[in-house]
């Protein structure tokens, strides 16, 4: 079952949100961009979650 963007923005935790926002983010990137940005989510990903 997929859930809307609003269930998803209203009803999850911080937590889940910033998921959905990194996953949005990799998805627009262009191929030429994805390393970097792969990179640099790795990053971030650490740092939420330490």
């Amino acid at each position: 079952m997929r859930l809307t963007r609003r269930c998803l923005e209203g009803n999850l935790p911080p937590s889940w949100r910033t998921i959905n926002l990194i996953r949005m983010v990799y998805e627009s990137a262009d191929m030429v961009e994805i390393e970097e940005r792969r990179k640099s989510l790795l990053r971030l990903w650490k740092t939420v979650f330490q």
